[in-house]
């Protein structure tokens, strides 16, 4: 079997290694990948030893990209079960011109969204919730209120995190707080 130089993964289909990040194979060994994980249920994992300077990769299926998630804090369970929380990093979701490596996703219209329209056929963007981080000018004109008519504000509390047994990179908890938005 042959594995990615830089993802590390070992799935091969007879010619061609097939990395997470392609559509496409790759000769065995070629480079310029990161370690990435993804795919549906249970067939998620982290790298072991997971530490506060490792910058983990998810793939999210739905949205056909990978999503970089930074060290936040460590916690002990009622368990006895040490996790490492990852919140997902700003940069992914900042347009083209603040982070050159989302152009790839079409990243062009907005700051702060995830940009869903090629995949959908239709104009829909992913942003955090109540559109933190989105672009200033429209996030400044709209007001979330909750069911008693409070203004509703954005706290770290509501950020899409992953919670990693460091020692196995077995993901224990996902929070994912995004919203929907069509233009």
């Amino acid at each position: 079997r042959a594995s990615c130089q830089a993802c590390q993964l070992q799935q091969f289909d007879g010619e061609r290694l097939k990395c997470a990040l392609c559509s496409v194979g790759q000769s065995p060994g070629a480079g310029g990948h990161r370690r990435v994980v993804g795919g549906q249920g249970g067939d998620n994992g982290f790298s072991p030893k997971s530490g506060k300077n490792s910058v983990e990769y998810g793939y999210l299926s739905d949205l056909y990209r990978t999503i970089p998630s930074s060290y936040s804090s460590t916690q002990v369970k009622s368990t006895g079960l040490t996790t490492m929380t990852y919140w997902t990093q700003d940069s992914a979701f900042y347009d083209k011109g603040q982070c050159p490596d989302n152009a790839k996703y079409y990243q062009d219209k907005y700051t702060g969204a995830f940009n869903y329209t090629k995949a959908q056929q239709a104009p829909v963007f992913i942003t955090n919730l109540l559109f933190n981080q989105f672009n200033q000018s429209v996030s400044d004109q709209i007001v979330f209120l909750n069911s008693d008519g409070q203004v509703v504000q954005y706290t770290d509390d509501l950020r899409s995190s992953i919670e990693i047994e460091p020692r196995s990179g077995i993901p224990v908890n996902l929070v994912v707080n995004l919203q929907t938005n069509v233009d």
